[in-house]
Order: C-alpha cells, then sequence, then structure tokens
C-alpha cells in the first residue's frame, strides 16, 4: 500500500531560497520600473517646454518682438508676460503692470496660483516655484542672448544666429544639484571669474530660491545663462562688470542633462557634458558661431 507523505512542503531552506529569488527579482525590477517613470516625466517635461514654445511664437505674432525676460516698471517675469497665450488671459489681466511687483497688494496671491505648465514633472514644487528660466545669453556683462528686458526688445528678424539655433529657456532648479556659491570675489575677465568661482570651497554654497517666484523677472528667480555647463552649481556676484551678477546654471532632476527650448519651438535634451564653447554659442543670438547643425 502506498502511503502520502504527511510531511510534504517547503522546508525551512527552500523557503528561504525562495525568498532570496524573489528579492533578487524586485531588486532587478525596481529601478526598471524607476526609469520609465522618469523617461515619462521626461517627455512630459519636454511637451511642457513644446507648450511655452508655442506661447512665445504667439507672443512674436502678435508683438513682433521676443517675450522679454523682465517687463517694465513692474520687474514682471517672462512667465507672466506668456500668460495670455497658454490660456491664463484672466491671470494675467490681476497684474499690476504699471508698478514694481512688490508693491502689488495682491502678489501673494498671484504668485501662490499654480500653473501646471510651468513646473517639471521630474522636480518636487511649490506653487509659486517654477523650473524653466529664461534664457539671457552667456552671463557676460552684457545681454547676448534673446531674453532681455523689455526696454531692449529683440526683433526676430535681428537675430542672425538664426532662431534654430538660439536656446530661449531651459530647465532649473533651486539651487542646483551642487547648490549655490554667494558673493563670490570681484574678478576680472571673465575666464577669471569662473576659476575663482569653481575653487570657491564648498562651505560657502548655501541655498538658493532659484525659479521662486514664478512671476519675478529679476536676476536669479526666472532667468538663466550659458557660463557653465548644464547642472553645474550657481553662483552669484553683485559687484563684478564683466560678469552679469552671477552663473546661474541651467538644472533637472533628469539623469544626465537638461531639455532646451530653442526660440523657433523645438526642444532638445542636452547633456552635462556637452563643450562650453557650443553650450555658450547655443546662447548667444548674434554670436556668428559655427553652425551647431553641421550644416
Amino acid at each position: 500500500m502506498i502511503r502520502a507523505d504527511r510531511h510534504a512542503g517547503f522546508s525551512l531552506v527552500e523557503l528561504l531560497v525562495a525568498i532570496g529569488i524573489i528579492g533578487i527579482l524586485i531588486g532587478m525590477l525596481v529601478p526598471d520600473i524607476q526609469q520609465s517613470r522618469e523617461a515619462a516625466r521626461r517627455v512630459q517635461c519636454n511637451s511642457h517646454l513644446h507648450q511655452i514654445g508655442v506661447a512665445i511664437n504667439s507672443y512674436v505674432d502678435a508683438k513682433k518682438t521676443i517675450p522679454p525676460c523682465q517687463l517694465s516698471p513692474s520687474h514682471l517675469s517672462l512667465h507672466v508676460a506668456l500668460l495670455p497665450y497658454i490660456e491664463h488671459n484672466d491671470l494675467f489681466k490681476q497684474f499690476d503692470l504699471s508698478k514694481p511687483y512688490l508693491l502689488d497688494p495682491n502678489i501673494n496671491s498671484l504668485m501662490n496660483t499654480r500653473i501646471t505648465l510651468y513646473q517639471c514633472p521630474s522636480t518636487p514644487a511649490m506653487p509659486a516655484v517654477t523650473h524653466y528660466a529664461a534664457c539671457t545669453g552667456t552671463g557676460r556683462g552684457e545681454y547676448d542672448g534673446v531674453c532681455v528686458p523689455d526696454v531692449l526688445a529683440i526683433d526676430p528678424a535681428a537675430i542672425r544666429d538664426g532662431l534654430s539655433s538660439t536656446v530661449a529657456v531651459s530647465e532649473t532648479v533651486s539651487s542646483g544639484p551642487l547648490g549655490v556659491v554667494r558673493d563670490t570675489p570681484h574678478t576680472e575677465p571673465f575666464e577669471h571669474a569662473l576659476e575663482v568661482y569653481r575653487n570657491s570651497h564648498p562651505s560657502r554654497w548655501t541655498d538658493f530660491p532659484i525659479g521662486m517666484p514664478w512671476v519675478s523677472g529679476l536676476t536669479g528667480d526666472t532667468v538663466y545663462n550659458h557660463a557653465l555647463q548644464p547642472n553645474s552649481p550657481t553662483c552669484t556676484n553683485w559687484s563684478s562688470r564683466d560678469v552679469r551678477i552671477g552663473f546661474y546654471s541651467a538644472a533637472s532632476h533628469h539623469p544626465g542633462g537638461v531639455n532646451v527650448l530653442y526660440t523657433d519651438g523645438h526642444v532638445t535634451f542636452v547633456s552635462n557634458s556637452v563643450l562650453v564653447s557650443v553650450w555658450r554659442a547655443m546662447a548667444t543670438r548674434n554670436g556668428a558661431e559655427l553652425d551647431l547643425h553641421g550644416r
């Protein structure tokens, strides 16, 4: 007669092996899931910038100038100037353009209005923050990019480097991945200032609310420059004649680089390792650099 084994089942060793295998499989799957989610967020960020590009071109069609990075005398930002072109005209009408925005009694409620289009899904954010900044150029002592204060309004026809080769907007995060070096010494010329900045001790790196508030067009709030490659730290310098107040770097939480919006509306991803000469050439409107597209 054949008897059924009353002790059939997993032994303790077999159970531990099974648990170990499951743990390994989970460990292999989680990074793939995270990468897939980040890829989806990066695509959504790309879409946000594309929509901002459409708004910029709608502004150009209406005003015949590139939208400014700062409105006068209100000091309001590019983001405010674009509100009528992203279906937020009612919000735009609530801003007082006749005086500095800090004197507007309604400014706190206005700046705390969350504009989802102005925020990257990969970066945690409060309502008052934007993760997209206007490019003012290379960071030297003049505005050599396409986004300038409205008193220096740029005619698109005057952009000799071409709209498809000149960056208008890129990403920014509060302080950047490596923080901010505050008030580097007053040095000339430009490249010397960069070396002083690079050699600054990390103890001087501090938080700096880049991208906040989104309504402010003041330096360090919603503008950046191409002095240094993407995801470099940022430094402030309030006295240098040869450096426009500081090096405000493009930055993101996307691995390896940042999304960049060109003035013609197309969007690309630029690596952190891009040559600094190429990165600066992308920022100038009339630099007459070599064709970046190889034509």
